[in-house]
């Protein structure tokens, strides 16, 4: 194709000198009587005319040259990532495909697991499948999350900051502070999901064996990573923020919280809420929550939010304050998200109900508070032997996660104090 534009811009550099050698005709013929006629005038808005269309034609093709000369790297990616796809979504159907890929992926030292082998999920899917996590997972949502490319991903922070103030032109200036770094050595494992399918349905071409597969990983990445994240002890998972001994030290005190360990407000009741007007005897529920907002620093305030599950959402629904008002505010229209003070409420089914010493409610910005990492690449091992009639599909990734600041992040204690 290539050859033929060139031969087509060359013929339409020759009509333009044949075009421009007629305008100077016309020109020189004009000249003649003095002045440009009626029919002089024609031609040369013609020829005009013509030239107009004939350059335009003529960029139009030194544009598609120039573009043929540059490597279509984005066409040759998305064609490798359809392949890719292709030869994936075959491995899932068929043994003889997902063992030739494995091998693939062993000579190619493709496979991002060499240890439990299995073959790499292409981006295109895995993709997908973190995305439909990401709606599934509220806390995914919340968190900062960091892509890495191992699990040894490691973050400085700094928990004192610099010294600061004010002076006059000559007086003496304080030496700064040093900034105090702590390393955050983030836990993590490796999550996985094992969906089943039968081999009929692998078999029936009818069959959505990619929206199957993505939706049946992203739900249980959904629950397992949320559960984690709340209340992980940090063995094979990352570290949850409910995890360790939250103290009722504020952020000032000294001497100070040990690093990531979080605050807390008690209820002022043991193992529940207070009462409301309405109970007996007459308590005040709205108290602890005004403590928590005004225990953290009003720089994480404009990102806060209220977390807590369906069961205490429920409770604190029946609560009314001081005024007799509900302790939720919300709008049946939903115009106006639910919020308690004006901070929104996001229903975490993995938070804990209210019982004796439990931390039902966290509060702050979670962003800023705690960081989870994905290690890129995701695998899968198929497996047709373990249940007759039915292929597993061992799908996995690396997962890690903990606090990274503590003073982003306030538990509410159902407890006197």
């Amino acid at each position: 194709m290539e050859p033929e534009l060139k031969e087509t811009l060359e013929g339409l550099g020759g009509a333009a000198e044949a075009l421009q050698k007629r305008m100077d005709e016309i020109e020189k013929e004009a000249k003649k009587f003095g002045s440009v006629d009626v029919v002089h005038k024609d031609a040369l808005d013609k020829v005009v005319a013509d030239m107009v269309e004939l350059k335009a034609h003529s960029e139009a093709i030194e544009r598609k040259l120039n573009t043929a000369a540059l490597p279509n790297v984005g066409s040759e990616r998305d064609q490798k990532a359809e392949q890719d796809r292709k030869e994936f979504l075959s491995a899932v159907r068929k043994k003889s495909a997902y063992e030739a890929l494995e091998a693939k992926a062993v000579d190619a030292d493709y496979s991002s697991n060499s240890t439990s082998g299995g073959v790499a999920i292409p981006e295109v899917i895995a993709s997908e499948i973190l995305k439909k996590v990401l709606d599934i997972s509220p806390l995914r949502s919340l968190v900062r999350v960091t892509q890495v490319s191992s699990p040894n991903y490691e973050r400085l922070v700094d928990v004192r900051g610099l010294a600061s103030g004010w002076a006059g032109e000559s007086t003496t200036r304080s030496e700064t502070g040093t900034p105090t770094l702590q390393r955050v050595t983030f836990t993590h494992g490796e999550l996985y999901a094992v969906p089943k399918a039968s081999n009929w349905s692998l078999n029936d071409i009818m069959f959505d064996v990619q929206s199957w597969l993505v939706e049946s990983v992203a739900d249980e990445f959904a629950y397992q990573e949320g559960v984690a994240i709340t209340s992980g002890n940090g063995t094979n998972k990352p570290t949850g923020f409910l995890n360790g001994a939250p103290v009722s030290t504020d952020d000032e005190e000294s001497p100070a919280r040990a690093f990531g360990t979080l605050q807390y407000i008690a209820t002022g009741t043991a193992g529940a809420f207070q009462n409301d007007l309405l109970g007996s005897p007459v308590g005040d529920p709205l108290a602890c929550f005004i403590d928590t907002v005004a225990a953290l620093k009003t720089s994480y305030r404009s990102n806060s939010r209220w977390t807590m599950n369906r069961n205490t959402f429920a409770t604190l629904l029946k609560k009314r304050d001081a005024d007799g008002r509900p302790l939720i505010h919300w709008d049946a229209t939903g115009s106006v998200p639910m919020n308690i003070l004006g901070y929104p409420i996001t229903i975490l089914d993995s938070m804990p109900d209210v019982g004796s010493n439990t931390f039902p409610v966290a509060f702050g910005d979670f962003r800023a508070g705690y960081e989870l990492i994905d290690v890129t690449g995701m695998t899968m091992i198929r497996d047709d032997v373990t249940s007759k009639g039915y292929t597993l599909f061992y799908v996995s990734r690396r997962v890690g996660g903990k606090v990274v600041n503590d003073d982003a992040i306030k538990l509410i204690k159902a407890a006197t104090s």
